[in-house]
């Protein structure tokens, strides 16, 4: 039915067009930030490349450019190969641009516990608590093949750190205490984590989205987790 109406669209000229265009950016002024990203994306599958068009091109251009900034990383603490008899940790940060990061003020306020955050740069925390919201994802995600341990969340005072790619910081999200329920699993799922940007309209929520991790749970050992310059 989508596609049959973009035709239907399509054939009935370039002012139909034109005037749909104008639609899409009258209603990007009070249209919900989440919905954004979506929104002009589908809006192009119709406009193309039309001059009419153009404003919405270049938000989609803004949203994919801050995208290609910054990215959630998710890594397991030592060897792949985890177990199902022991826990095991696993590291949760965003990874970003310095650029982006001292555009924004940094991302420590996502780790604050309370709503109603200030506003910051580019950037804002809006009414969304990002700190409970993803904790219950992780809970909702994990929860069927791992026994959660723990989740700890930095601090919200937590300064940037090098990641080891010029140009760009790594900002740690939290901790998270794992052990498998079985040998079956074999992977940890793909995570996301909104962010608040301001763009020419108003507000926008990016989600930033992690890859799947893979993992060995069938052994009833796991190697034990590297540990350097250990001193008593």
């Amino acid at each position: 039915a989508h596609h049959l109406s973009v035709r239907g669209l399509r054939r009935t000229g370039p002012r139909h067009l034109e005037l749909f265009c104008a639609t899409i950016n009258d209603s990007l002024n009070t249209i919900k930030g989440e919905l954004k990203p979506r929104y002009t994306r589908a809006a192009l599958r119709v406009a193309g490349d039309l001059p009419a068009a153009t404003e919405i091109q270049k938000l989609a251009r803004y949203y994919d450019d801050l995208l290609g900034e910054i990215g959630l990383d998710v890594r397991l603490d030592g060897d792949a190969i985890v177990g199902h008899t022991t826990p095991f940790g696993v590291f949760i940060a965003l990874r970003h641009s310095a650029q982006v990061e001292r555009e924004s003020g940094g991302f420590g306020r996502y780790l604050q516990s309370q709503n109603n955050q200030p506003y910051y740069g580019m950037m804002n925390s809006g009414q969304r608590n990002a700190r409970e919201d993803f904790e219950k994802q992780l809970r909702e995600k994990l929860s069927d093949t791992f026994d959660i341990r723990a989740i700890t969340f930095a601090d919200d005072k937590v300064q940037s750190r090098g990641c080891g790619r010029p140009g760009w910081r790594e900002t740690p999200l939290a901790y998270v205490l794992l052990k498998a329920k079985d040998g079956a699993v074999d992977r940890l799922p793909s995570f996301h984590f909104d962010l608040d940007f301001q763009d020419q309209r108003g507000q926008v929520v990016l989600p930033v989205e992690s890859s799947i991790v893979l993992l060995d749970a069938r052994p009833d050992r796991a190697p034990a987790r590297p540990v350097t310059k250990v001193a008593v």
